[in-house]
């Protein structure tokens, strides 16, 4: 099935080449001097008889499920999902072109990258922080403990040689941090600390862990499993915050999936072109939040803890490997 835009009302039917760009360089922003024709790049959809006539297609349109999506997956994305007529190590049988379709493939990465958490770290001292490879499927947690009333929050993006993602996630303890600070110390992780920031912080009998804090890299949150992740993600972990990287949506769209979650604040960067995007998600009955300063690129927020109510600290069993 095709992919389409709608503009000056019409579709306007994607070539695989232009597909193909997408999927190399996912930073293009297409359109970038035409405010209407950039929103229409913005809105790529399945081309069906209803979208052709409609100029859009709705998530819950089976097309969205059955139509295999090659713009959500990045050329230099890892691990790369098998071509069609391979196997992979958990699938039972093999996988024909005609049996391709988003739901296949999402499948299929579940079973290549389980949703585990690789990396924990603790926010005991001045500050902590922690790494994500935007091209990379990736689950972290901070946790804060009991001492830790305040702290400030920050994400930080840059864009690496490759033209693909990087982003930084750091906390410092109290909340009258100026936001060149908190830009520095998020440069300061991706740069002079980055073996650190990618260790995994062993537990400590005398922390007193207090709330989690998950990072998730979801790599398109348009992805038919991404709203049962989130609950089954809540449900294990009960975090106070989540913070989803390369939600690679916006607007209507990325509305729609977010009223959907078990979280009552909200607040979201738009990406750059088709890659980044940030989603900040918080229990108000955990924590007050006050977001500062926002860009694609970077957030500041404040963050202040309720009363503890920690609900217990992950199984051992999921830091598999750390």
């Amino acid at each position: 099935m095709p992919w389409a835009i709608w503009i000056k009302n019409k579709s306007v039917v994607l070539g695989d080449t232009m597909i193909n760009n997408i999927r190399w360089d996912p930073l293009m922003i297409y359109g970038w001097t035409d405010k209407e024709l950039m929103e229409a790049w913005s809105f790529i959809f399945p081309l069906t008889d209803k979208s052709m006539k409609d100029s859009c297609l709705p998530l819950t349109n089976p097309a969205w499920f059955y139509t295999p999506n090659p713009w959500w997956r990045f050329t230099l994305e890892r691990p790369p999902l098998l071509p069609p007529g391979q196997m992979s190590s958990n699938t039972s049988k093999t996988l024909l072109e005609s049996d391709l379709s988003e739901a296949s493939l999402d499948l299929m990465e579940r079973e290549l990258v389980p949703l585990e958490i690789c990396q924990r770290k603790f926010l005991t001292g001045e500050s902590t922080g922690i790494l994500i490879q935007g091209i990379h499927p990736q689950l972290k947690l901070i946790q804060t403990i009991t001492t830790t009333a305040s702290f400030t929050l920050g994400t930080l993006t840059k864009q690496t040689q490759l033209n693909l993602l990087e982003h930084a996630i750091t906390l410092m303890t109290g909340t009258i941090v100026h936001r060149e600070n908190l830009r520095q110390v998020g440069w300061k992780w991706m740069t002079s600390r980055r073996a650190f920031a990618q260790e995994c912080e062993s537990f400590e009998p005398h922390l007193s862990p207090k709330m989690n804090i998950l990072v998730w890299n979801c790599r398109e949150a348009m992805k038919p499993f991404f709203r049962s992740a989130i609950r089954d993600l809540t449900n294990l972990h009960s975090p106070g915050i989540i913070v989803v990287t390369e939600s690679r949506i916006s607007g209507s769209r990325a509305g729609n999936i977010l009223r959907s979650l078990p979280y009552d604040g909200i607040h979201t960067t738009n990406p750059i072109g088709y890659a980044g995007g940030i989603w900040l998600l918080w229990r108000k009955d955990m924590v007050d939040m006050e977001v500062l300063a926002a860009t694609e690129q970077e957030i500041h927020a404040i963050v202040k803890e309720h009363a503890p109510s920690f609900p217990g600290i992950p199984n051992a069993a999921l830091l598999q490997g750390n």
